[in-house]
């Protein structure tokens, strides 16, 4: 991989880490300034980064697996990359220290995404929570240009409810 190539695959990752990490921190933000909080409570909406293990039909919902990590950037991905053995891949570094599953609640109305191939490097396509559990799965009912295998997102919870599931390009 030349030096031009590695800067695009670079350019590539950030941009879709800042989408990413700027959707998940708009709707934490959008909910927080609307409101007073107060500090015996949890925020109203919350995003987490971590791996969609399953999600499966239950009664009139969903249930999600999910397995919650940090995915890290600049000094602070060098340095918990270093302490774990490991160097930062490019800009960012991924830290799982437990892969315990936590379970949410998703209504299948909830809002959910997939990276895809097609008119730029990075396409967010809006799809059913019924497909994304066929996604998740291993399957593609609309044969869409998949563009990452890897289950990462982010998800926005309310309490025990993800109200939304975006992925997360990982090249």
């Amino acid at each position: 991989m030349n030096v031009e190539t590695r800067q695009v695959d670079v350019n590539i990752r950030l941009t879709a880490l800042a989408i990413g990490v700027l959707a998940g921190l708009g709707a934490l933000g959008s909910t927080a300034s609307a409101r007073t909080l107060d500090p015996k409570a949890p925020p109203a909406s919350v995003p987490i980064f971590g791996y969609v293990k399953s999600i499966t039909h239950v009664g009139s919902g969903y249930l999600v697996r999910f397995d919650p990590a940090f995915i890290l950037t600049g000094n602070t991905a060098t340095q918990a990359a270093k302490d774990d053995g490991m160097t930062a891949d490019g800009d960012f570094y991924i830290r799982n220290p437990d892969t315990k599953l936590l379970s949410f609640k998703l209504a299948g109305s909830a809002h959910a995404s997939v990276v895809t191939a097609g008119n730029g490097p990075v396409n967010s396509t809006s799809v059913s929570v019924a497909e994304l559990a066929q996604i998740v799965a291993g399957k593609n009912p609309n044969h869409r240009s998949l563009m990452s295998g890897t289950p990462a997102f982010w998800i926005v919870t309310n309490g025990d409810t993800v109200t939304a599931v975006d992925q997360q390009y990982l090249p």
